[in-house]
């Protein structure tokens, strides 16, 4: 087999049971666990809420807003899906009506967190359904059915599950790019508003950019090769949609505060805990960098590895309920088997492999490797705050370590792959049933 090959994929009936089961399992943790029981939900839904009413953030350290204790407050992050996510809500809760404030906010917060259900099932079916001939998105769907903190943060209200949806769709239209003939004004439209989508997203997504927009790499030199005009003018354009996209919230508005640096941190200053006061830092892992400390001592703590491993693939409420180890540690192993069995079919068939996939295979070592690097440098210059969503964008590049041989392996191979995913959903179920769903602790009563 050369060229261009059919991927293997799960059959229909299996990808309609997957995408059902934990979508409704996600549906029933929004609307059953408690308010505010989950990472940072009471600042994220303030976010949302303010954007209900307005279009365009305050000015900076604004009575009206929620702030974090370090004196910071997620409407001044930059991220569009505030705004999105916040309009569509209060249409919803315009037509619903609720006089009684607290019912309101407590149907606010089911609303926030049923939209990112709506979100993932979203995400699933667009796996799912499109087919791509260099990688099979459905080979991620698979993946994200695996692990419990994907589904998790699906069902909650926050914007690392909308980022992670971004960051899908633009790796998938630019699977879809490959061809080698100069584009239309509408595909560098396209890409430039999807790229400023992720630009305009949770800033954690970004270290894995290069791997997203590498598909992107062929038809952009031959535009550059053949067409040099269209392509200038292409890219002109491009840039000015990812500008109306991401442009407002993250160059305009801070252009609008004067010396916004300084005020950011007079914000921090007059908002934030006392033991989060840039004049008095005392928090334990806050701004590590600013206090003198090493970079190295981040880097070389093996706990920040352990707790960010945990959490990549399961721990829930406010990083205090974990899954017994044994979980963790059949993950890991699974993964790293995948992840060899490709890397050793990789090293047998290269040859015979499409160039894209060969660079797929290469960067993606190096996606995950940057993505981890900059999560290390936040906890360094910011907070010590080892968390796996911070890690998501490196599950695309792991995907396709994890698969990317599927379609050169012998049919025993490829059994024994779909054997570990149906484990590891099983797996998923049960996590998030026992940990979440039915754990008391993160209940409503």
């Amino acid at each position: 087999m050369s060229g261009n090959p059919e991927w293997p994929v799960p059959p229909w009936w299996a990808k309609v049971g997957l995408t059902c089961t934990v979508v409704i399992l996600s549906a029933l943790i929004a609307l059953n666990t408690g308010y505010g029981l989950h990472p940072d939900e009471r600042l994220h839904v303030a976010a949302f809420r303010y954007f209900e009413t307005h279009w365009w953030p305050p000015e900076l350290g604004a009575d009206e807003l929620v702030y974090s204790p370090d004196g910071t407050s997620r409407v001044f992050f930059g991220e569009v899906v505030y705004l999105v996510y916040g309009k569509m809500a209060h249409l919803i809760l315009t037509v619903l009506d609720i006089s009684d404030p607290t019912r309101e906010l407590q149907t606010a917060y089911t609303v926030y967190r049923l939209l990112n259900t709506l979100l993932l099932a979203g995400t699933l079916i667009y796996l799912f359904t499109t087919r791509r001939r260099v990688f099979s998105p459905a080979l991620l769907g698979a993946v994200m059915v695996c692990i419990p903190q994907v589904i998790y943060v699906y069902s909650y209200a926050n914007s690392d599950a909308w980022a992670f949806t971004m960051t899908i769709i633009l790796f998938v239209y630019a699977l879809g790019q490959t061809e080698e003939q100069p584009w239309t004004a509408k595909k560098y439209a396209q890409v430039g508003l999807l790229l400023g989508l992720v630009l305009a997203a949770k800033p954690s997504f970004w270290p894995v950019l290069p791997f997203i927009l590498a598909p992107l790499g062929q038809p952009w030199l031959t535009g550059l090769r053949v067409q040099p005009f269209r392509f200038l003018t292409g890219s002109l354009l491009a840039i000015t949609a990812l500008f109306l996209v991401a442009g407002p919230l993250r160059v305009i508005y801070p252009l609008t505060q004067k010396n916004y640096a300084q005020k950011y941190e007079a914000m921090r200053e007059a908002k934030a805990r006392e033991d989060f006061k840039p004049s008095q830092i005392t928090y334990p892992g806050y701004r590590l960098a600013q206090r003198g400390e090493p970079f190295s001592s981040v880097g070389g703590n093996p706990y920040w590895y352990k707790a960010s491993a945990q959490s990549l693939y399961g721990v829930f409420g406010y990083f205090n309920t974990f899954l017994p180890d044994a979980m963790y540690w059949l993950a890991a192993g699974a993964a790293l088997a995948m992840v060899g069995l490709t890397a050793w079919g990789a090293g047998v068939n290269w040859s015979r492999l499409p160039t894209l996939l060969r660079v797929l295979l290469i960067s993606a070592p190096v996606a995950m490797g940057l993505n981890v690097l900059a999560s290390l440098y936040n906890s360094w210059i910011y907070d010590v705050q080892p968390q796996g969503r911070y890690l998501f964008g490196g599950l695309i590049p792991l995907a396709v370590l994890c698969f990317g041989m599927l379609p050169w392996e012998s049919q025993i191979l490829r059994r024994t792959r779909w054997m570990i995913v149906a484990f590891f959903f099983g797996l998923n179920v049960y996590a998030l049933t026992s940990a979440v769903l039915l754990n008391p602790a993160l209940s409503k009563s």
